[in-house]
Order: structure tokens, then sequence, then C-alpha cells
């Protein structure tokens, strides 16, 4: 699974544009800062707005497919989504206002492609390195004695002779009480005797 998810963070890896260029749904080719950004404001907006019948808020960025996702519920905050042999999410400033775009979403987009995808698959392969040794150490751990059996053993013996002497200390106050009440109704009976 994660030797999987390696293989498509490097097919996104190697399907990264060198540089930022958006191509609207229109076709048309966006590769300045400011115009990348009022599209995206107002593409933003058109979804955001319900008078308006716009659902449509992807656009392309080389081999990825990007679309805009408004909140779903209060606590939530509107998204991009980069979509390639893997899907990546952007954050957008829920406090925009209409008409105002976070000023740094096309950098975000810029550095996921520059930055982001090769820092994730970094990150995988760290982790699939990490999951392999965990792997091969607890194979070997698996394989070795118990340590402390020994231990265990001479433990569990040692209760089990205590056990067996309490029972015998409980069984005799037990037989010594009987005698002690034996001999007390004795007495009595001895008393009771002499006094008729």
């Amino acid at each position: 699974m994660l030797d999987e998810r390696i293989h498509l963070l490097e097919t996104d890896l190697n399907n990264a544009p060198s540089e930022l260029k958006i191509t609207t749904v229109e076709g048309e080719e966006l590769v300045e800062t400011k115009d990348m950004n009022s599209y995206l404001s107002k593409l933003i907006d058109n979804v955001n707005d319900k008078t308006k019948a716009t659902s449509d808020a992807s656009f392309k960025v080389a081999n990825f497919n990007v679309t805009y996702t408004p909140p779903q519920y209060e606590e939530d905050v509107p998204k991009l989504k980069v979509t390639g042999a893997l899907q990546y999410t952007i954050e957008i400033s829920k406090n925009r206002s209409a008409g105002e775009i976070d000023s740094t979403l096309s950098n975000k987009l810029r550095t996921l492609f520059s930055k982001g995808l090769e820092k994730r698959l970094e990150e995988a392969k760290a982790d699939y390195e990490n999951k392999k040794l965990n792997l091969e150490q607890s194979k070997e751990r698996i394989t070795l004695p118990f340590e402390s059996l020994d231990l265990l053993e001479q433990t569990q013996k040692e209760v089990e002779e205590l056990t067996e002497r309490v029972y015998e200390i409980q069984g005799k106050e037990n037989s010594d009480n009987k005698e002690d009440i034996a001999d007390e109704n004795v007495d009595d009976d001895d008393m009771s005797v002499g006094c008729m």
C-alpha cells in the first residue's frame, strides 16, 4: 500500500509543471500571478453566489484537475482540491470577502508543484522505510525466547507453595478452634453437672 502511494507520488512529481500555468474551463491560459488570482477570485465568487447557476469551479494545471470546494458546514474552510494520480488539498482563507482572493493562493499552488510533492514523496519513502524496519525488528523479536520465563516459573512455584502453606495454617487454626469450642462445651457441661 505504501509502495503504491510512493509510485503515485512519483507519477505526480514527474507530471508537475515547472512553471505554474492555469488553463481555464474556456481554454484560456493564465501565467501571470495577478491574472490567476483574479480568475480564482471570480471563480470562487461565482460558486459562492447562490443566485448564479454556476457550479463548475474547476480548471487545470498541466495534467492536474483543480476544483474549488466551498465550505460544507460552519467550521469548514473552502478548499482547492488538486487531483493527479493522488488528491491534494489547499485551504483557502475563510475570512475572505467577495471579490478578494487569498493573495497567496497562486503561491500555494506553485509551492505544491515545486516543493510540496517532493516533500510528500520523501515523507512517504521515510515512512515506508520506517515501517519496513519495524516489521523486520518485530520478526526478529518474535523468535526470541521470553526473557523472564525462568523468573515467572519460579515466582509461580513460590506462590503455589505459599498458597498451600496458608491453607495448612488456616486448616490448623480451624481445627484448633473446633477443639477450643469443644473444650468450652465440656467445661460448661462439667460446671452444670457439678451444680446439680
